[in-house]
């Protein structure tokens, strides 16, 4: 599949030189029970294409912190240990919370281009255990309540590490939306994973863009 990803006053445009090219792409079962053990953010199925989903999600509470200008794996590194610490009693009560599945990761391309990924924001859901989440110790950790959104989502298995394997699937599922004529935000978008790296097997992914909706802030809102 070919595509020509441009970048125009920080919008991302992805258009399909073939469309739709990936007819046998298989999606994988999810974890055994309910996200591999762990809560996961609500949703419900609105319509499924065969090589993506429509999701409804509804309002919940997150956790979330940003870096700029680290390479691509540092960054998920050093923001995976920020909200690891967060939920393990880094913060003003010493409280543990369960941890959560998937992890969600935003990037916004910055002004080089489609493959710059300035800015990473990782998201943790924070589980209805948890009935008054703690605030953060680390100033760079926000705990906010986000909005109800709809995700474009394709679901693949395998162990993508760089940037360049995300981006692939990612790449698919916006050329399967514009061969369907459906729009997204161009903007940012989001890697997620449902498993542990250290797992080899059975491993689910997913690439997902926000569907446009008025007075929709995505993955952002007041801070609880």
């Amino acid at each position: 599949m070919e595509t020509n990803p441009q970048i125009c006053d920080g919008i991302l445009y992805l258009t399909p030189a073939g469309g739709r090219t990936n007819a046998n792409h298989a999606v994988p079962e999810p974890p055994s029970g309910v996200c591999g053990g762990l809560a996961c953010p609500p949703s419900q199925l609105v319509h499924d294409a065969g090589t993506y989903q429509l999701r409804y999600f509804p309002a919940a509470p997150y956790a979330k912190t940003t870096v700029q200008g680290l390479p691509f794996q540092q960054a998920k590194q050093v923001l995976y240990k920020r909200l690891y610490d967060y939920f393990n009693g880094d913060n003003t009560k010493n409280m543990t919370m369960p941890l959560t599945n998937p992890l969600i990761l935003r990037l916004d391309p910055g002004s080089d281009g489609l493959w710059s990924n300035d800015n990473q924001t990782l998201f943790f859901f924070i589980s209805p255990e948890v009935e008054s989440p703690p605030d953060p110790t680390d100033t760079t950790i926000r705990v906010l309540e986000v909005n109800d959104y709809y995700l474009y989502i394709r679901t693949f298995p395998g162990n993508p590490v760089t940037y360049a394997e995300w981006m692939a699937e990612m790449l698919q599922l916006a050329a399967d939306l514009d061969a369907d004529g459906v729009a997204y935000v161009k903007s940012y978008f989001y890697f997620a994973t449902y498993t542990h790296p250290s797992r080899q097997w059975d491993r689910v992914n997913e690439v997902q863009l926000l569907r446009p909706k008025s007075n929709s802030h995505d993955l952002e809102d007041t801070a609880l």
